[in-house]
């Protein structure tokens, strides 16, 4: 008679109860990824810049940076024309943003992505450059206004 209930059997694991396979889905092509080809990769492990996968929304147009940096230039200009001696630096910053505004509003056609930012920019920076120039005479006015009633108090007292 043979005892079959050693802790010792020939079968180290139990087998498992094998669960059924679910069919497998075909899968639906990327819109922007025909077929199932990765994007190119270089060795760490992202996109190779330049190819399709890797485009901006807008393009890259050269446009852009300039549409910006006439956009913040005037937003500088306009905000710096209000104090008296950083008016002068922000002075040269709004002509800077007018000179980049109408530069990019000549080289983007209407309705391309960036062009508003030239548009704004440009406006701000004409807005600055007036208010820069009307805080300077009105420096100027002021001075000139204690300048002389300064010297018509001297001769008052003495």
């Amino acid at each position: 008679m043979e005892n079959n209930n050693n802790n010792f059997s020939t079968n180290p694991e139990p087998q498992q109860p094998q669960q059924p396979q679910q069919p497998q889905q075909p899968q639906q092509p990327n819109m922007y990824n025909a077929g199932n080809v990765p994007p190119p990769q270089n060795q760490w492990n992202n996109p190779v810049p330049g190819n399709q996968w890797n485009q901006t929304p807008g393009g890259n147009d050269p446009n852009k940076g300039k549409a910006i940096g006439a956009l913040v230039c005037g937003i500088v200009g306009l905000a710096g024309g209000w104090i008296p001696v950083v008016g002068y630096f922000t002075l040269v910053i709004s002509i800077v943003a007018i000179v980049l505004g109408i530069i990019v509003m000549k080289a983007m056609p209407k309705g391309t992505p960036g062009r508003g930012m030239a548009v704004a920019g440009f406006i701000l920076g004409v807005i600055g450059v007036a208010l820069t120039v009307l805080v300077i005479i009105c420096v100027a006015v002021c001075v000139a206004a204690v300048g002389t009633a300064g010297a018509s108090l001297t001769e008052f007292w003495y």
